[in-house]
């Protein structure tokens, strides 16, 4: 839909928003998806905090079995919450609208909410801090100094990514090479070398560019 909000403003969003909901009720309707063998289709939304609607949640609660997948690329978390208004209520839109979206991608990102947000789904583990302490003490009957060190290991639940880490991933641009990375997470499913629900994953911007001679 042809429609930009830059340009259209509002009247551009709420086309965009009708043309989706009536997609998505003929997706809920369709009458050639026997046994879940109908055509696959696709719903893509860029800068989606303009177009998401409350339907959107009961969409994605049957889309796979409509046999639709859906794209909704956004800035961030806070984006999506002051697009709907009301902060809490908001907020359980945009917590349950998340929820249904199976996979999901982070790329570099200055909101901290959708960090930890990012940080949160990848989850814990136990990793092991070293704690160290030296102490130097005069002795009165003797010239040297006595030294003495303590050096102990302790284990605690700790983030796999830290949020701050996902503001550093790269960027793309000249200045990281045109890499790009990102962390891609997918609940109910392991995947990976490491076998986990999450990775970090690369790619180039332009990779049908002629690499630079070194």
């Amino acid at each position: 839909i042809d429609l930009s909000v830059k340009e259209w403003g509002e009247v551009g969003r709420i086309a965009a928003v009708l043309w989706k909901y009536c997609f998505q009720k003929t997706v809920e309707r369709r009458m050639d998806n026997a046994d879940g063998r109908g055509r696959p289709v696709f719903l893509w939304a860029d800068e989606c905090q303009y177009f998401i609607s409350r339907h959107d949640i009961l969409f994605q609660a049957t889309a796979r079995s409509s046999r639709a997948a859906t794209a909704y690329l956004t800035q961030s978390i806070s984006s999506l919450v002051a697009a709907l208004g009301a902060e809490q209520e908001g907020r359980a839109f945009v917590d349950s609208l998340l929820g249904n979206l199976v996979t999901k991608i982070f790329h570099a990102n200055g909101d901290a909410k959708t960090n930890e947000y990012a940080s949160g789904l990848i989850g814990k583990e136990i990793k092991r801090f070293v704690s160290a302490s030296a102490s130097v003490s005069t002795n009165s009957s003797s010239w040297f100094p006595s030294f003495s060190r303590n050096k102990g290991y302790s284990e605690q639940l700790d983030d796999i990514i830290h949020p701050p880490e996902f503001s550093r991933l790269m960027r793309g641009g000249p200045e990281n090479g045109y890499r790009v990375r990102a962390v891609i997470v997918q609940m109910g499913r392991m995947f990976g070398p490491k076998n986990e629900s999450w990775m970090v994953v690369e790619f180039n911007q332009r990779p049908d560019a002629v690499p630079e001679p070194p």
